[in-house]
């Protein structure tokens, strides 16, 4: 099956998630998980920022 359908990209500034599936799990990546990804990078020294 072919889709007719066009798609116009646009800049991933104008793009927002809000829905109650993917919100919650972007917020806590935000909130937790990648501040705690990065204090371990600093700690084992696998960054130097």
């Amino acid at each position: 099956m072919v889709s007719s359908a066009t798609f116009t990209p646009v800049p991933f500034t104008r793009v927002t998630i809000e829905d109650t599936f993917w919100t919650p799990k972007l917020r806590v990546n935000r909130e937790h998980s990648i501040p705690h990804i990065y204090r371990q990078c600093l700690e084992t020294v696998r960054i130097d920022a």
